[in-house]
């Protein structure tokens, strides 16, 4: 009966930590829409204010601005930030995880909540009524 409830936790345990690896990878592909009373040059300091020298840096990418996680192999996740003006003061940015690694499916990068980290800081300037 010890072995038979020690086998049962175990897989739980596995089960748990799978679900939590998958849920993981699905708000990590996670794109953002976000629309601001800001211009550009707003947007452009938001969204670098965001990320640490230390850990970040510029990549190239798919967007306006793009920042690449630092990583021993060198293979971090690269968030992408696209913006353009709607009307006069309002924009459109658009925040994303463009370039990652994944094991097996999954994503294996770091830094992947920074998009959503952008995407609360630009919030916070003001959505339009």
């Amino acid at each position: 009966m010890d072995s038979s409830y020690a086998l049962i936790m175990i897989v739980l345990a596995f089960l748990f930590i799978l679900a939590l690896a998958i849920w993981q990878s699905v708000a990590a592909r996670r794109k953002y829409k976000v629309v601001v009373n800001a211009d550009n040059r707003t947007i452009e300091e938001t969204v670098n204010s965001c990320f640490g020298r230390f850990l970040w840096e510029h990549s190239s990418g798919p967007g306006k601005i793009n920042w690449r996680r630092r990583s021993m192999k060198g293979d971090g996740a690269v968030i992408s930030i696209d913006f353009e003006e709607i009307d006069s003061g309002r924009s459109v940015v658009y925040i994303w995880m463009s370039h990652w690694t994944s094991v097996m499916g999954l994503v294996d990068s770091r830094g992947w909540r920074a998009s959503k980290k952008v995407a609360r800081r630009l919030e916070a300037l003001g959505v339009p009524v």
